[in-house]
């Protein structure tokens, strides 16, 4: 079974599709030995991310994240600039008052990598361009590079982002930032033995401590697509309909 927009609106679609076109990620391009685009693949969390938050896509207004609200931006895929880089975010909401960035994640984070210890993430320590960090920044990016450890928290994208978003601040009104990061969960994930939750732990211990370190620089919230959905479930309106008689259906399930 491959993953797909479970939208049913022609146009919707298609402006989806020119959002999702416009970021560097190419999941609607074709992979490698004509294998299909990365957002038809099952465990995609471009497609689970697109499939949760379509209908705020296109009324954003209507929404309310935490205590904000009447946002005039919604788009997938939207690139950050850092000033040395062009990251994406899945989701962003803009309104006159606050930036939103959301970072989707499915399965990417049950195996640990080293990440956070690349080259990727070394460009951005004590850079001129990126004067417009503080040097406790620099020392939260230093923390990270200097851990051998494998993580399932992909710390040095969720940086990036980070610093996208304190950059697209600065240069608007010093709007408010917030990275939210939204991660999936199987639904039974409590009720697994402790060898089979050790992943969901770890990621957890993980969140609280990037958490604990980047709040200093912008406001972070962790929240998991569960969480998120039963939030909004229970709202009595289009998108509480769509979460549960769509999305749910297709994304809640065990292992």
């Amino acid at each position: 079974m491959s993953s797909k927009f479970l939208g049913t609106d022609e146009q919707q679609w298609k402006d989806v599709v020119t959002d999702l076109g416009n970021g560097s990620g190419g999941e609607l391009k074709n992979q490698r030995g004509g294998n299909p685009p990365k957002f038809a693949a099952l465990h995609s969390s471009a497609a689970i991310c697109v499939n949760t938050f379509y209908p705020i896509r296109f009324d954003p207004k209507k929404f309310i994240f935490e205590k904000w609200n009447n946002f005039c931006k919604a788009r997938f895929e939207e690139k950050m600039p850092t000033g040395i880089s062009m990251p994406n975010l899945d989701f962003v909401l803009e309104n006159d008052k606050v930036i939103i960035g959301f970072e989707s994640k499915f399965t990417e984070y049950f195996e640990a990598k080293l990440e956070h210890s690349n080259e990727n993430l070394q460009k951005y320590f004590d850079r001129e361009e990126l004067n417009y960090l503080s040097n406790g920044f620099m020392s939260m990016i230093l923390y990270y590079l200097t851990r051998s450890e494998r993580m399932h928290l992909n710390v040095a994208q969720l940086i990036k982002h980070t610093i996208g978003l304190l950059n697209y601040s600065r240069e608007h009104n010093n709007k408010t930032p917030i990275l939210v990061y939204i991660y999936w969960l199987p639904n039974n994930w409590e009720q697994l033995d402790e060898k089979e939750k050790q992943i969901f732990v770890q990621h957890k211990k993980e969140i609280d401590k990037f958490s604990e370190m980047t709040n200093r620089f912008i406001k972070f919230k962790a929240i998991s697509y569960l969480d998120f959905w039963e939030q909004y479930k229970n709202e009595n309106n289009s998108f509480a309909k769509h979460i549960s008689d769509v999305v749910e259906k297709r994304y809640k399930f065990s292992l």
